[in-house]
């Protein structure tokens, strides 16, 4: 009777007792929860704060690979961990490259003249730009300053004339 007495209690303890390991286990499942939504809202701040221009390229390199910018994000990957570092530096790199291809030889933020002004608006007048200056350079270098420059003088003042006409600079 003893040991059946015994047992009774030994058998409500070990149940007893998985209970509550069942019911820690839940709590943990929910903190965890809650700490992963919280890690991902922290994540997904710190990315808002990119260019837009990047998310998409991020979003793209990551597509390519077989994920996305959404399921990193949700796993707490914020634009500053190394294991994001190639995809951002790829993505500022072709940026790079795609601004020194789509802007003109001269400073688009000082720009005063509506000619000036159409060419840092218009990518190919950008590269018509690009165009004139390096055939300068090799007008300059084979036949020196003065001649270039005699050359140019007169197309420059065409161009200003142009205003702020895309068609009329083309032409030029």
């Amino acid at each position: 009777m003893l040991r059946k007495v015994a047992l009774s209690i030994l058998a409500g303890l070990l149940f007893s007792s998985l209970a509550a390991a069942q019911n820690i286990n839940e709590i943990m499942r929910m903190f965890g929860g809650v700490m992963q939504n919280a890690i991902a809202q922290a994540a997904y701040s710190e990315w808002r704060k990119r260019p837009n221009s990047e998310l998409i390229c991020v979003d793209q390199y990551l597509r390519q690979r077989g994920s996305s910018l959404e399921t990193i994000v949700r796993q707490g990957i914020t634009p500053s961990d190394d294991r994001i570092s190639s995809a951002r530096a790829a993505c500022i790199a072709a940026a790079n490259n795609m601004a020194a291809v789509s802007s003109p030889t001269f400073d688009c933020s000082r720009v005063t003249y509506p000619d000036e002004q159409a060419i840092c608006s218009n990518a190919e007048l950008a590269q018509l730009d690009r165009d004139v200056v390096a055939n300068y350079e090799i007008i300059r270098q084979k036949f020196g300053d003065l001649y270039a420059r005699r050359i140019n003088a007169p197309l420059f003042q065409a161009r200003r004339a142009c205003g702020s006409y895309v068609s009329c600079i083309k032409e030029l």
